[in-house]
């Protein structure tokens, strides 16, 4: 049976429609690959409106009789919400071939799967190390909806010669609290913005969930101009019109550090606390909670942060699966290829192609010598994808480890949870190692951060090589 994917999320008009508007996203995405893919969705018919040309079912999907009758063990789900509780998430997860979990601030303790947190704030939140959990976080995983990825020159960006950096040439404001003002805040705004007899054009941004229309157009004057409803390309062309924005501290904070306009953030539910605490960090203005007398106009340089490239690494994550075994004599030819990869060599203590005769004879040595710690990494369908080696020292209870992985891996942020687990395993197995060595060519960046993130530190720095060290 080929795989299907679920994505079993909520919205509708009381509850809003962030958790459906990211995994539209990550819908898109899984489509595009050529997969059968399918929204079940906990919420009201106003949905519909929201998301188009998708297949979706509207039901309360938290009843342990209906996931059994839907869900097979082939099947893949991603579950985005704040409703199911925590025996939902483990009934779902026991069910289904692979799952991956989208959160915003530690909601409930995960079963096994892939946990993301696509905010800027997702790496401070120091989620526990668990086994059989991977977790996908921070800015590198923020979801944009598709509109919103091919942005060459950020609007605001200091490489745009475009740039405007002054707060003089602000005329067109946006003004945007997602599909519903629920803190009834847009009025006050204008009503503030006239106050200072400010010149500016106003862009406001009406949701489905609105119900403060009549207020709002009671504070407009002729400078003012209402949008309803927009779909996602014309929020990102309204985006590129404006100079300045605020916006509810939501998922529309995402697609503004995206575009590059400058804009004030405003928490308007609990859901966004740690958008705020990542706003704050990057030194943007954010209010907790909106007051008239907090609300003071700047303008400033809007750090790149996001690239847009959060949707593709989520879900080549989830397609990716691996297992670890030891080395047999069948991955003679698989080493030989890769270890002769340029991008192998060209940061290898020996930059020299390896003649296949002397790799016979190392391959046979590393095979059967006891201090060799070999391990071949293999997809869940027995594809080969790279190769960590541990060299023990003789006398001493240190090895020296080296890695290299296939294109198929390469470059998708699998290595972190792959030596990660060698290490665990490797801990486990052999109490006569305590100290693990890597030599990293100094030109290789990405091999250095891997190996801080993983607990190594600096122990000798050469000219062309340093040594890193990590106790076990």
């Amino acid at each position: 049976m080929d795989n299907k994917f679920y994505i079993f999320t909520e919205g509708g008009t009381e509850i809003g429609y962030g958790h459906i508007t990211r995994c539209s996203a990550l819908y898109e995405e899984i489509e595009k690959r050529g997969y059968e893919v399918e929204f079940i969705i906990n919420g009201d018919e106003e949905v519909l409106d929201i998301i188009k040309n998708k297949k979706i079912r509207l039901i309360d999907w938290r009843d342990e009789n209906y996931l059994s009758n839907l869900l097979h063990k082939n099947d893949y789900v991603i579950i985005d919400s704040y409703l199911a509780d925590k025996e939902i998430y483990k009934f779902i997860s026991n069910k289904v071939g692979k799952i991956l979990y989208i959160d915003d601030n530690q909601r409930i303790e995960y079963p096994k799967g892939i946990v993301v947190n696509p905010s800027i704030y997702g790496k401070e939140l120091n989620y526990p190390e668990k086994e059989r959990i991977r977790y996908l976080l921070g800015a590198n995983y923020v979801i944009l909806r598709k509109e919103f990825l091919n942005i060459p020159i950020m609007k605001n960006h200091k490489d745009n010669k475009d740039n405007k950096d002054n707060k003089e040439k602000i005329e067109d404001i946006l003004i945007t609290f997602g599909g519903s003002d629920i803190k009834n805040i847009t009025p006050k705004i204008l009503k503030l913005l006239a106050k200072n007899d400010l010149k500016l054009k106003k862009h406001i941004v009406i949701g489905k969930g609105y119900k403060n229309i009549a207020q709002i157009k009671k504070e407009a004057d002729n400078n003012t101009n209402f949008y309803y409803n927009l779909n996602a390309e014309e929020m990102k062309n309204l985006m590129l019109k404006c100079d300045f924005a605020i916006s509810a501290a939501g998922q529309t904070i995402y697609e503004l550090l995206r575009i590059g306009i400058p804009f004030v953030a405003i928490k308007v539910a609990d859901n966004q606390e740690n958008n705020i605490k990542g706003l704050s960090k990057l030194g943007i203005n954010c209010f907790d909670e909106f007051t008239i007398e907090k609300l003071k106009l700047y303008y400033f340089k809007i750090p790149k942060i996001i690239d847009g490239k959060g949707v593709n690494r989520i879900i080549n994550n989830f397609f990716i699966d691996y297992k670890i075994r030891k080395l047999e004599e069948k991955d003679k030819k698989n080493i030989y290829d890769l270890s002769n990869k340029d991008y192998v060599r060209r940061y290898s203590l020996n930059k020299n192609k390896i003649l296949w005769s002397e790799h016979l004879i190392w391959f046979d040595k590393q095979l059967n010598d006891k201090n060799t710690i070999f391990f071949v990494i293999e997809s869940g369908k027995n594809d080969f994808l790279g190769q960590v080696r541990l060299n023990k020292i003789i006398d001493k209870e240190e090895a020296v480890i080296s890695a290299s992985f296939s294109e198929k891996i390469k470059g998708k942020g699998m290595g972190k949870y792959i030596l990660g687990d060698v290490i665990k395993k490797v801990k486990k197995e052999r109490d006569d190692i305590k100290n693990i060595i890597a030599v990293i060519n100094k030109n290789n960046i990405s091999s250095v951060k891997l190996f801080k993130r993983l607990g190594f530190n600096l122990f000798k720095e050469g000219e062309e090589f340093s040594k890193y060290i990590k106790k076990i």
